[in-house]
C-alpha cells in the first residue's frame, strides 16, 4: 500500500500527525505492516485497499484438488472442483485459530468461476481483481467459517 494512501486513510479516521508517526517512511508499505500499524492504532485496517496475498501450492490433504496459501502462508485453503468446474472450499486453516472443515459449502459464483479458476491453477491474475473474487466468496461463507479469524485476516470486507 502507498504510504500516502495509507496517511490519508488514518487520517480520514480521524488520527493527528503525531498519532501518524508510527507509519514508517517507506513510499510501499507491505500488507502485514499496514495490519500492525492499524492495529497499533486500534483502527479496521482498509482491507479494500490491501491484495489478500496468494499462492496456489499443490494439494496434499485428501477430498481437495486445489489449494491456496493465502496473506503469507498465515491461512491455507483447501477447494475441491468438480467434474463441471464447479468450485467449493472443503477446509481453511488459520494460524492461531486451527482447521474449519466447511459442511455443504456453497459452490463459487458463476461470475466469478474462470478468474477463480485462474487462482487455483497459479495463472497470472491481477492481485486487485484475485482480490475482490476471493473476497465475495469468503462473503458468503461467513457463517460457515469464524468470523474472528475471516475479519483478523482480512478475507471479507468490513461491510460484508
Amino acid at each position: 500500500m502507498q504510504r500516502s494512501h495509507l496517511i490519508d486513510y488514518l487520517s480520514a479516521e480521524g488520527y493527528s500527525t503525531s498519532d501518524l508517526a508510527v507509519v514508517p517512511v517507506e513510499s510501499e508499505i507491505v500488507p502485514s505492516r499496514v495490519i500492525e500499524i492499524c492495529e497499533s492504532l486500534h483502527v479496521w485496517p482498509p482491507w479494500n485497499s490491501i491484495p489478500i496475498q496468494f499462492q496456489a501450492y499443490p494439494p496434499f490433504r485428501e477430498g481437495c484438488n486445489a489449494c491456496l496459501a493465502l496473506q503469507g502462508g498465515s491461512i491455507f485453503a483447501d477447494f475441491l472442483i468438480t467434474p463441471d468446474s464447479e468450485i467449493l472450499l472443503v477446509r481453511i486453516s488459520f494460524d492461531g485459530y486451527g482447521c474449519c472443515p466447511l459442511e455443504n459449502p456453497p459452490i463459487v459464483d458463476k461470475d466469478d468461476r474462470n478468474q477463480f479458476l485462474a487462482l487455483l491453477r497459479d495463472e497470472e491474475l491481477d492481485a486487485v481483481v484475485a482480490s475482490q473474487v476471493l473476497r465475495r466468496y469468503f462473503g458468503s461463507l461467513r457463517t460457515m467459517i469464524w468470523a474472528d479469524a475471516v475479519e483478523e485476516y482480512g478475507l471479507i470486507d468490513r461491510a460484508a
